[in-house]
């Protein structure tokens, strides 16, 4: 498995893991890095810092302005193992392509020669 599959993998594990610990979900860029903070009564209880791109872009559409509340909170909760899944999924389909780019200029160069 990649590094980059593992990081993801553990990035969705923090994510599900700060999801009961929560009400609201503040979503901060800071850098390369996107600081997810569960607050549940005012408090951050929880956060995730995310790296993976692919997951930094979908999470950040799911908010309203870096904010992730209310009904749209319990609508993320249900929706998230989908979410997650189309990440996974997305990420996968980018290394196939590359791969096969890869394997084919290989197989140019190789003809070529």
């Amino acid at each position: 498995m990649t590094h980059k599959r593992l990081l993801l993998l553990n990035e969705l594990q923090e994510l599900a893991m700060g999801l009961p610990m929560g009400n609201k979900l503040l979503l901060k860029p800071v850098g390369s890095i996107l600081t997810c903070q569960f607050v549940m009564g005012g408090l951050v209880s929880y956060l995730v810092e995310v790296r993976n791109e692919l997951l930094m872009d979908t999470l950040l559409q799911k908010g309203v302005e870096g904010i992730i509340e209310g009904e749209h909170y319990s609508a993320f909760i249900y929706g998230f193992e989908g979410m997650a899944l189309r990440v996974k999924a997305q990420l996968l389909f980018k290394e196939l392509d590359l791969e096969q780019t890869e394997l084919s200029s290989a197989y140019l160069q190789a003809f070529v020669a």
